[in-house]
């Protein structure tokens, strides 16, 4: 279960694990000859543990809607959960590490990012470290 005691650090610590190993129809695995993990990005804002089995803290709920939030207004409502879209075909790592640092500007932003200008959100986008 993650650590992070604010939405914005489960994000953090998501965007972290996710740039570090990103994967598709798996919530998890580990690469044996390598020892490099991968996760979902679920599995990066849970920490590696199923939310059906494990209760969410509030930290991890934050985080989870505002990343469906972001997802559901950049994808035009295309996709209803976060597995739906981070397993589409194509969907690629920057565009999941993209959805992560989105949350992340909507959170430190007061939750509403519609002022901002596209421009804007390129600028912050390209200025937020992992």
């Amino acid at each position: 279960m993650s650590k992070g005691n604010s939405a914005i650090k489960v994000l953090k610590t998501a965007l972290n694990r996710v740039h570090k190993g990103w994967t598709q129809g798996k919530w998890s695995y580990t690469d044996h000859q390598t020892g490099q993990t991968f996760v979902c990005l679920e599995g990066g804002l849970f920490g590696y543990c199923d939310a059906s089995k494990h209760r969410l803290t509030e930290a991890q709920t934050e985080a989870r809607d505002v990343i469906l939030k972001v997802i559901r207004d950049r994808y035009n409502g295309q996709f209803t959960t976060i597995p739906d879209f981070n397993d589409s075909t194509g969907r690629t790592q920057d565009e999941v590490e993209e959805v992560i640092k989105l949350g992340i500007i909507r959170l430190e932003t007061g939750g509403d990012d519609d002022y901002l200008t596209d421009e804007d959100v390129d600028s912050l986008l390209s200025s937020k470290t992992k």
